[in-house]
């Protein structure tokens, strides 16, 4: 719901619309170069504050000259000629109006982030705390319900979901037999962001005599993609003979679909699939039955420090002095949760 409420536009994505533009629709491109003009000088703004800037305050004076880009855009597109460069500028179009229909809802809630790279400058306007726009959603309907197997602790999902003091709250025990779930914690190996070269050996000894135990299908789930290719890359070394698979950053559905086809039923070999938590695996998949047969979790899934979760650490700080453990400390709880989940797809 935080993304939900958010929206960003990037400089560069403008410039490579825009240089098809000088001469067919010089109406068009006048008004992109004043949003360009807008957003050079916030990148320099940007880049002085040490190349990432958050402030509380609207970008006001950029609706107007973003507003005058949609009339003439959109007079042009509507014409539904047929260009090289249309279905770019369309894109641009649909992108401009979802940051306008975001721009009209911005208030206490949200704060304006700049980030520059290179030459490109991110400006989003950044939902802090969702609550208020579910709340008024919920205001339209008859009755609404939030259901999830990992929603907990319930008086966080409660205060971020924006739910009236009234709201019922039920916990449904799983239909899961315990004595099928085997939950086995390693306490002795720290995975500390400064301590995973040193332990590196141990995780992977750990993964080793799991995997051994039974031949089968597993998932190993990492806080990170370095730190999952450097397990990765050691667990080769020490078993070349097990077959892996690796998960990619920004795959398409395809290489998705892919990467899920591995795991199959009845496999006559060990799979070992490495995979980074709170991505694409790590929710929303079914491997029922032996498709899966157990998942290693490596660390406590906390998300990492950065300006976006910092200021829901500040936001929620003055709110209920609890701006850890809505910035860091229940999402990371939700991500291995989640990750925990892909073992247990049915009642059996």
């Amino acid at each position: 719901s935080r993304e939900m409420y958010s929206s960003e536009i990037r400089k560069q994505a403008l410039l490579d619309t825009r240089r098809f533009l000088r001469h067919d629709l010089p109406t068009v491109y006048k008004d992109m170069t004043r949003v360009n003009s807008w957003l050079i000088k916030a990148r320099k703004k940007c880049q002085a504050a040490g190349n990432v800037l958050v402030e509380k305050e609207a970008p006001d004076d950029l609706y107007p000259l973003l507003r005058n880009f949609l009339f003439s855009a959109g007079k042009w597109l509507s014409l539904n000629v047929k260009t090289d460069y249309r279905q770019g500028l369309l894109e641009l179009y649909h992108e401009v109006m979802g940051f306008l229909r975001i721009a009209a809802g911005y208030n206490e809630s949200y704060a304006t982030c700049l980030e520059t790279v290179k030459n490109d400058l991110r400006l989003k306007l950044f939902c802090i705390d969702p609550s208020g726009h579910l709340k008024e959603a919920m205001k339209r309907s008859k009755a609404s319900l939030f259901f999830s197997a990992t929603m907990t602790p319930l008086n966080y999902f409660h205060k971020i979901f924006g739910c009236s003091e009234t709201v019922q709250q039920i916990v449904i025990p799983s239909p899961f037999p315990s004595d099928n779930f085997c939950l086995l914690i390693s306490e002795s190996i720290s995975t500390l962001y400064r301590e995973r070269h040193k332990t590196k050996d141990d995780v992977v000894g750990d993964i080793l005599a799991m995997v051994k135990q039974k031949q089968g299908n597993y998932l190993l789930f990492f806080p990170s993609y370095q730190y999952m290719a450097m397990i990765h890359s050691l667990f080769l070394s020490r078993q070349p003979e097990v077959k892996t698979i690796i998960q990619a950053s920004g795959m398409d559905k395809r290489e998705r679909d892919d990467f899920l086809s591995m795991f199959v039923h009845e496999n006559h070999e060990t799979l070992v699939g490495f995979a980074v938590m709170g991505g694409v695996f790590g929710e929303g998949i079914d491997l029922i039955g032996d498709r899966l047969s157990g998942v290693v979790i490596v660390g406590v899934g906390l998300p990492g420090i950065s300006p976006e979760r910092e200021m829901i650490r500040k936001y929620f700080a003055k709110q209920n002095r609890s701006g850890f453990e809505y910035a860091y400390l229940y999402p990371g709880i939700n991500r291995v949760l989640q990750a925990a989940g892909r073992v247990i797809r049915s009642e059996n």
